[in-house]
């Protein structure tokens, strides 16, 4: 098992994982593609590796994301996550 630290953003469409996460899980692409990505900072064009499906524990909970978008760091505060975890 892998150990690793999400955000939780109720506003975000997508779940979005980490480049240094995505090396760690040695993880096939889905594939990769240019694309819009929209936050409460404005938008950026850039472009995305997208994940088939990334499987988890939250404690006693499984969860499934069907479609993970990989992309740069972020931090929330002073925690450093992983990815952060959308509506998906």
């Amino acid at each position: 098992p892998l150990d690793a630290r999400f955000g939780l953003d109720t506003g975000a469409d997508e779940t979005v994982v980490t480049t240094s996460l995505f090396e760690k899980l040695a993880a096939t692409p889905t594939r990769s593609t240019r694309r819009t990505m929209n936050g409460f900072g404005g938008a950026m064009r850039t472009s995305a590796t997208v994940l088939r499906a990334l499987e988890g524990r939250v404690g006693p909970l499984a969860i499934t994301v069907r479609h993970a978008w990989v992309d740069e760091p972020r931090s929330a505060g002073i925690a450093q996550l992983d990815g952060v975890l959308g509506r998906d």
